[in-house]
């Protein structure tokens, strides 16, 4: 038997294996006499390639299950080619909905000969409900096809078929593989956007992506220490960089820097000081000094102002004009006059908090000597923790982004990163909040890190379309986000039991939310696609299909994960 013939061959090799097998797959396409040699290498090194991919992606030994049985038919659709075209993304779009259920396995493998379309499918599982499954897939292909013919399969065939679905083990929904090269050509489908990881759902792992959208909506990472959320969200703008963005990190802690280092990329985002390379002025920003709304707004989030310090501060702007500076500031308040005893309190309480940005280190960080154009001129990490007082920290990242959102003309998106985001929100104030709310039309964009969901306002949460959650072991922390993501029961329960670089991943481009484990690297040589795609195989490939594989095969036996 061809089974035990296999069997003899190492691991290593049967990928190559694989595709020198492919000829009993032209087996059943029912080739007539006359075609050609090569006609038939065509078919079989395009239909072996499919499954030298398919050993690539699934990279399992054979199972020895006896409780395991295959079942095959084969769809010949006629027609026009728009009836063909129609048809193939029919028979996709049945076993696409019947793969939901997750109970068996599926594989598909088309090719064109004259005016036909010829399909096989395969069912592999339980041998309690693959005869039901199988049965039920031909009754919807009968149902939505025309010109359809369906027929069994011979037993080389139905032998190819098993072997690679009895390779395939599913760790949840078995979504449908499908083999369909283009004239010796494998065409991978590759969703492009920001590489992610590796998704652990359906029947094998497949590559999870961003889409520029998605970033545009604002991302929000969560996790507990030690789990992976500010790799993640150094990764991400990295990524981001390299897919067009201008990216700014704010980096609270110093974490930011450190994976840099430890990815050895340290040069891609240059570090700058505010302490040294001087900050930026608030009041000589055009922006915030046409919105004085805007710009108590701003200093109320970063000063903490209750709101009757909000109200004085607003009253002595409109009333003195607007300062040039925090120490103008200063003297403006100071200078003004005390209508009630609880004038004098609030103005003590004002004064005591401005005095922060106009004394020591501060007065640098607030000079004004750096222009938001320069800030923007090339992508950095901002090295917030240089910044000795946790006060201040907050202030100057609060009026950067805040000077920022004022910005209203963009040559391209800027993606502004924030580690430890739970330190720049307040209670009452929730700057952070009414910029992503409000900034996407002025293409700004906001990517932030935080170690507890129950730590930041619920509008951040409403505003970032994208979540990347790492494991939380808050009960609370927990409920919020299963709230926010609807979560299914079993990704709840994963929540705290996730592993370092372990995510649970919901974007609008995902049609639902999947488990990611975070990778640093570029996804491998075909290991970006994990649905096999392209036209049907033609009979008349001029160059012989196994020269134009050589290299994917070579690549495929010396790929070492």
């Amino acid at each position: 038997m061809i089974s035990e013939k296999l069997d003899k061959v190492p691991r290593r090799y049967r990928p190559l294996g694989a595709a020198l097998a492919a000829p009993l797959v032209a087996r059943l396409l029912h080739l007539s006499p006359p075609a050609a040699v090569v006609d038939s290498v065509a078919v079989a090194a395009g239909l072996g390639a499919g499954l030298v991919i398919a050993f690539k992606f699934l990279r399992r030994p054979r199972r020895e299950d006896s409780k395991f049985e295959v079942r095959a038919l084969e769809i010949e659709v006629g027609g026009s080619a728009e009836e063909r075209a129609q048809g193939a993304r029919q028979i996709e779009e049945v076993l696409k909905q019947r793969a939901k259920a997750g109970k068996v396995r599926y594989l598909v493998l088309s090719a064109l000969q004259g005016g036909f379309s010829r399909t096989i499918v395969g069912v592999g599982g339980d041998p309690k409900e693959v005869g039901v499954e199988f049965e039920v897939v031909k009754t919807l292909m009968a149902m939505n096809l025309k010109n359809l013919r369906l027929r069994d399969v011979d037993a080389e065939t139905l032998e190819v078929v098993s072997r690679v679905l009895s390779a395939v083990a599913p760790s949840s929904r078995a979504e449908p593989l499908f083999i369909t090269p283009e004239t010796g050509l494998v065409t991978v489908e590759r969703p492009g956007g920001i590489y992610l990881g590796t998704a652990y759902e359906g029947a094998y792992p497949k590559p999870t992506y961003l889409t520029e959208d998605d970033i545009k909506g604002h991302v929000a990472i969560f996790g507990s220490t030690g789990t992976g959320k500010t790799t993640t969200l150094t990764l991400l703008t990295l990524r981001a960089s390299s897919a067009g963005f201008r990216v700014i990190a704010l980096d609270w802690a110093g974490e930011v820097q450190k994976v840099l280092s430890r990815l050895g990329v340290d040069r891609e985002l240059p570090v700058v000081d505010p302490t040294r390379d001087g900050g930026v002025n608030p009041f000589a920003e055009e922006g915030l000094a046409n919105r004085p709304e805007l710009l108590v707004d701003m200093l109320s989030d970063a000063l903490d102002l209750t709101q009757p310090q909000a109200y004085l501060l607003l009253r002595v702007i409109e009333d003195r004009g607007l300062p040039s500076d925090f120490n103008e500031l200063e003297r403006a308040v100071e200078a003004y006059p005390e209508e009630a005893r609880w004038d004098r309190d609030v103005k003590r309480g004002l004064l005591r908090k401005i005095a922060v940005l106009t004394s020591g280190e501060s007065r640098r960080l607030f000079s004004g000597s750096v222009s938001l154009d320069e800030v923007e001129s090339r992508d950095k990490v901002v090295a917030i923790d240089r910044i000795e007082s946790p006060s201040v920290r907050r202030a100057y990242s609060l009026v950067l982004l805040s000077a920022l959102f004022t910005k209203r003309d963009r040559a391209e998106p800027l993606l502004v990163a924030i580690d430890e985001a739970h330190n720049l929100m307040g209670n009452e104030n929730d700057m952070v909040g009414r910029i992503m709310a409000e900034a996407r039309k002025y293409r700004l964009h906001v990517a932030l890190a935080t170690q507890s969901p129950s730590s930041i306002p619920n509008s951040v949460l409403l505003n970032a379309n994208t979540k990347i959650v790492h494991a939380l072991r808050s009960s609370r922390d927990k409920e919020i986000i299963s709230q926010s993501m609807n979560l299914h029961y079993a990704l709840l329960e994963e929540l705290d039991k996730l592993g370092p670089g372990e995510a649970i991943v919901q974007s609008p481009s995902l049609s639902r939310p999947v488990l990611v484990k975070i990778e640093l690297g570029s996804p491998a040589r075909h290991g970006n696609g994990y649905l096999v795609k392209g036209k049907p195989v033609q009979l008349n490939a001029a160059v012989p299909p196994h020269k134009l594989f050589e290299e994917d095969i070579q690549g495929l036996i010396n790929f070492n994960p």
